[in-house]
């Protein structure tokens, strides 16, 4: 992850919420990208992407303090989201943005 003031934090993710390492790469066809930047609105974006043959659950990050996650765009339209996971189909993507709460 890189940080620092106006910079943009990255972070990749595995569909379970844990941070990817380089095992994880190799044979890897569903994972997540998260990119903040707490000076920025939204503070923060997570692109979740599927590549498998089937749907796939993923864990997400806490979004910042006083902020939820809203399903921004899914590139099919059975992606889903809870609380802390977002449903994506098979072979889809999905952007979530971290809202402010008053936007609920």
């Amino acid at each position: 992850m890189h940080e620092g003031h106006g910079e943009v934090a990255i972070a990749w993710y595995r569909p379970d919420g844990k941070r990817k390492s380089a095992q994880d790469w190799p044979h890897s066809r569903a994972f997540a990208l998260l990119l903040s930047d707490p000076g920025q609105h939204p503070s923060a974006v997570t692109i979740c992407i599927n590549g498998l043959d089937a749907g796939q659950t993923f864990h997400l990050p806490a979004p910042a303090a006083g902020c939820h996650w809203q399903l921004a765009w899914c590139s099919t339209e059975d992606g889903t989201l809870n609380e802390r996971s977002a449903s994506v189909p098979a072979v889809s993507i999905a952007v979530l943005l971290s809202m402010p709460d008053e936007h609920r």
